[in-house]
């Protein structure tokens, strides 16, 4: 059987040098034959964890990227490169009209996706700051309650690292 490492260099990516530096359990490179990809590795130890992520990317395809490859017995999957930096930037922007870390905004959106009435402030109290500004979070929070009303048992892990927008400007789950 071959080694993480040796699988690693058999995989054709651009650089050898993850691009994921925040992941605990899996490591992320760039796709050399497109750029638009990715190529994530999972240790052996986590074949389960390659087969969750396939199908929760087939069975909710407006949630997460998508896969164009997957290999269960050398554990990776090619996937759609996401926008994760915009992300993350916008996230920011939100958390500093709050005084807010990224990570403490998306769990206070978590919170109000949860009253309809307490969404609607939360989009007009930005679209008065700024109209623009009031549609990203009308945008987030739309994205919100759906990966909420997905993520009933907590099993998508919900954090500003693991999202980010496809090249139509959809956001996205990158993985659970």
């Amino acid at each position: 059987m071959l080694s993480f490492k040796s699988l690693l260099e058999r995989i054709e990516t651009r650089r050898k040098v993850q691009i994921n530096t925040d992941g605990a359990f899996k490591i992320v490179y760039d796709y050399e034959k497109n750029p638009d990809k990715i190529v994530k590795m999972f240790p052996q130890h986590l074949k389960v964890s390659v087969k969750k992520e396939y199908q929760g990317a087939l069975k909710y395809p407006d949630l997460f990227a998508k896969v164009y490859k997957v290999n269960f017995d050398k554990n990776y999957i090619i996937q759609q490169k996401l926008d994760t930096k915009k992300a993350k930037d916008e996230l920011s922007e939100f958390g500093d009209h709050y005084d807010m870390l990224r990570s403490e905004v998306l769990d206070y959106f978590e919170n109000v996706v949860r009253d309809p009435k307490e969404t609607k402030e939360v989009i007009d109290e930005f679209n008065k700051v700024n109209p623009e500004l009031g549609k990203k979070v009308k945008k987030w929070l739309e994205f919100t309650k759906k990966v909420t009303e997905l993520n009933i048992d907590k099993l998508i892990d919900y954090n500003p690292g693991n999202m980010g927008y496809d090249d139509k400007g959809n956001l996205r789950l990158l993985d659970i």
